[in-house]
C-alpha cells in the first residue's frame, strides 16, 4: 500500500540468492511495469537495472546474457570451472552504474548493467575468494594511488535457505568495513532506510553495518592516496564457514569515454527519436561542464549539440539528424577534448522473404548507403548464426537444396572494411510469404458474390493469374477470370457468384514470366449462398453444438423463430443471439423463420439435430 514501493509480487523475487532486474529505458528512466523494493523483510530490491525496451523481460535476458559470458571468460582461465554464483554477483554489482538516484536505491538497486566493465574486471582478476567462521575477521591490503576519483568494493556470499514464513531472511551475516590505515577512519556499506513510509524509503543511503542483504557494498569518493584494509568480519555464522566473495575497483579522476554509440553500430532514425550519447568520466567537481559537438564530415566542420553540459550526468539525449552519414561525436572539458569512434546514422538493415516455393526462397533487403556487400548468415548446425556467403546484391534466390537452414539475418560490410549493424534474424517460414505471392482471402458480398483477393510478393517476376473454382482437393470446376500483372501493382481481385450455401473452395494459377506454373493453396469460402441465413453444420448434434452465418447486410437485430417439423413452436428470439444453444431444439428437423423489424417474414428454412 506504499505508492511507488513494496510492489516486488512472487515468493521466488522476494529470494535472497538471487538478482532481481529493474527495466529502464534508453534514457535510463525506469519502465512503468518495473516493481520497486524493499522486499517483505527490508532487503534491497531489484539489485540491478538494464535496458528493456519491452519491460523486464528483456532487461532480465540482458542480465542472464551476461551472465552467461562471464562464466565463460571464468571458465576459460580457470581449467573449465564455473565460477561461484557470489563471485559473478559481487563483482556485478560492484561495475553497475550508477542511475536514477545518487547511491544504492530501491528502484534500481546498484545501478545500471555495465556488461563490458563486469567482463573486463573478471578478466583483470579484480577479486579475492576466501571464507570466514563466526567471529573471524578476512583481510586484504590495497594501496589508493593520487588522482582516484571513486573505490568501490563488493561483498557477496550465498547464504543458507531460511525457515518458511521467516520475518527476516538471512541466516549467516556477515560485514564489509574499508579501513584508512593512516586515519584509522573505518568507512561502512551503504544501508538504506527500510521503514515503511515514501519520505524514508526515498531517502539516500547511509552508512552503518548491514544486518539484511548477501550482497554489501563500500564507496569512496575522492579517497586519499595511501593504505587501505578491506575486512570482512563473521558477524554471525551459524554454520562452519561461508565462502564469500569480494570484487574491487577504481575509477581515475579527469578520464573520459564514449560509451554510446560504439564503432559503426548503426543508429536506426526509424527505432529511435532520440540517441541516447552516452559517456564515462569522473571529475571533482560535479559543477564540472563540457561541451558537445558533432561531426559529420570527419571532423572537418562541427556543429554543437549542448554547451555548458555538465558531464558527471555521463549521458545527454540527442534528436537524431534525419539523414544517412557517418558521424563522429567530440566533448571538450578542462581536461581535454575526447572523441568517439566513428559511427553510423542510417536505417537498419532489414530483411524480408521474398518468396518461398518448394525448391527455392528468395531474401531482400534494403540497401545500405554506405555497403559495398552483404554477409549473409544462417543458423545451421549450431546455437549460433554463421556466415555462409557474400554478395553485392540487395537480395539473393537460394536453393533449399544447397540452403536447408530456416533463419537468417544480413549484414551490411562498409567500403572502410568495416561491419555495420547486422539485422534481426529471421525465420522465412514465420514471414508469410508464399511462393511468390504473401496472401490470398476474400470479402463477401450481398447478392451471394465474393470478392477473391490476391496480394503478390514479387509481381516483376509474375506475367498473369486465372481465378479458378476447384473441389476441395483442387480438382478444377470452372474458370472463374484472370488479367496481366504489372510489377508496379502488389494488388489484385477478381468478384465470382456463389450459387450454394456451405463452402466453396477456390485458387489461383499463376504464370511466371518464364513459363511456369504455380498455384495458391486453396481457399475455403464459407457463405450463405442464396440463403439470408445458414446454420452449420448439418446435421448437428448435441456435441458438435450449431453455429451460423448470415448473408453481408442481413441486420442481426432481426428477429427469428424455431418450430418442430410439425409445427410445434420452440422458441423465438426479438434478434439474433450471437450463439445458440443447442439443447434447446429437440432431434429432428427444425424449421427456422426469419422476420424484419415489422415481424414479417424474410426467409425460412431448416436443418436437422441428431443426438
Amino acid at each position: 500500500g506504499i505508492t511507488g514501493f513494496a510492489n516486488i509480487t512472487g515468493n521466488f523475487k522476494m529470494a535472497k540468492n538471487v538478482i532481481t532486474v529493474a527495466a529502464v529505458n534508453e534514457l535510463s528512466e525506469v519502465a512503468n511495469e518495473s516493481s520497486a523494493g524493499p522486499t517483505y523483510d527490508g532487503r534491497l530490491a531489484p539489485q540491478v537495472a538494464a535496458l528493456g525496451p519491452n519491460g523486464t523481460s528483456d532487461a532480465a535476458a540482458i542480465v542472464s546474457g551476461t551472465m552467461a559470458v562471464m562464466q565463460q571468460v571464468y571458465k576459460d582461465s580457470n581449467s573449465q570451472q564455473l565460477p561461484p554464483a557470489m563471485l559473478l554477483k559481487a563483482i556485478f554489482f560492484n561495475t553497475a552504474t550508477d542511475i536514477n538516484k545518487i547511491g544504492l536505491d530501491y528502484k534500481t538497486g546498484y545501478g545500471l548493467v555495465n556488461s563490458y566493465e563486469a567482463v573486463k574486471s573478471l578478466q583483470q582478476k579484480k577479486y579475492e575468494i576466501a571464507s570466514i567462521t563466526n567471529g573471524m575477521q578476512w583481510t586484504k591490503n590495497i594501496t589508493i594511488p593520487t588522482n582516484i576519483a571513486n573505490v568501490k568494493v563488493t561483498l557477496s556470499w550465498t547464504d543458507s535457505a531460511s525457515t518458511l514464513n521467516n520475518n527476516k531472511a538471512l541466516i549467516n551475516d556477515l560485514d564489509v568495513q574499508v579501513i584508512d590505515n593512516a586515519t584509522g577512519q573505518i568507512y561502512k556499506p551503504w544501508v538504506l532506510s527500510s521503514f515503511a513510509n515514501v519520505d524514508s524509503l526515498n531517502k539516500l543511503p547511509t552508512r552503518k553495518r548491514d544486518s539484511l542483504n548477501t550482497a554489501e557494498q563500500v564507496s569512496i569518493a575522492l579517497p586519499s592516496a595511501g593504505n587501505y584494509t578491506i575486512k570482512v568480519i563473521g558477524y554471525n555464522i551459524s554454520t562452519a564457514a561461508i565462502p564469500f566473495a569480494v570484487a574491487f575497483n577504481m575509477d581515475t579522476l579527469n578520464t573520459f569515454l564514449f560509451t554510446n554509440p560504439q564503432n559503426t553500430s548503426d543508429v536506426d532514425i526509424q527505432e529511435a527519436e532520440f540517441l541516447n550519447i552516452k559517456w564515462k568520466t569522473f571529475v571533482a567537481d560535479t559543477n564540472t561542464v563540457g561541451n558537445l559537438a558533432i561531426s559529420f564530415d570527419a571532423g572537418n566542420n562541427w556543429q554543437q549539440i549542448k554547451q555548458g553540459l555538465k558531464i558527471y550526468k555521463n549521458e545527454y539525449p540527442w534528436k537524431i539528424k534525419d539523414t544517412s552519414t557517418t558521424a563522429v561525436i567530440r566533448m571538450e572539458t578542462s581536461f581535454g577534448n575526447f572523441y568517439s569512434k566513428n559511427f553510423i546514422i542510417s536505417r537498419v538493415t532489414r530483411p524480408q522473404v521474398d518468396f518461398i516455393c518448394s525448391d527455392s526462397f528468395r531474401l531482400s533487403w534494403n540497401k545500405h548507403v554506405y555497403a559495398t556487400a552483404y554477409k549473409i548468415y544462417a543458423l545451421v548446425d549450431s546455437a549460433f548464426l554463421k556466415p555462409i556467403l557474400t554478395v553485392v546484391d540487395t537480395f539473393k534466390v537460394f536453393k533449399k537444396i544447397d540452403f536447408p537452414a530456416s533463419v537468417y539475418a544480413v549484414e551490411p560490410l562498409l567500403g572502410n572494411g568495416y561491419s555495420a549493424a547486422r539485422s534481426v534474424a529471421i525465420d522465412i517460414n514465420n514471414q508469410g510469404a508464399f511462393c511468390f505471392y504473401k496472401a490470398f482471402n476474400y470479402d463477401l458480398f450481398a447478392d451471394s458474390k465474393v470478392k477473391l483477393i490476391l496480394v503478390f510478393s514479387l509481381p516483376e517476376q509474375v506475367d498473369s493469374v486465372f481465378y479458378e473454382e476447384v473441389t476441395a482437393n483442387g480438382t478444377l470446376l470452372k474458370n472463374i477470370g484472370g488479367s496481366k500483372v504489372f510489377s508496379s501493382s502488389v494488388f489484385y481481385s477478381q468478384f465470382a457468384a456463389i450459387h450454394n450455401s456451405g463452402i466453396s473452395y477456390y485458387r489461383v494459377k499463376i504464370k511466371l514470366k518464364n513459363g511456369s506454373i504455380i498455384y495458391t493453396d486453396v481457399l475455403q469460402v464459407l457463405s450463405t449462398g442464396k440463403k439470408k441465413i445458414m446454420f452449420y453444420p448439418n446435421p448437428a448434434s448435441k456435441a458438435s453444438g450449431l453455429n451460423y452465418i448470415v448473408e453481408p447486410g442481413v441486420d442481426v437485430n432481426n428477429g427469428i423463430q424455431f418450430y418442430t417439423e410439425n409445427g410445434q413452436y420452440i422458441k423465438g428470439y426479438k434478434s439474433i443471439p450471437n450463439s445458440f444453444d443447442v439443447n434447446i431444439f429437440p432431434t429432428g428437423i427444425i424449421i427456422y423463420r426469419l422476420l424484419d423489424a415489422q415481424n414479417k417474414t424474410i426467409e425460412t428454412g431448416k436443418f436437422v439435430i441428431i443426438k
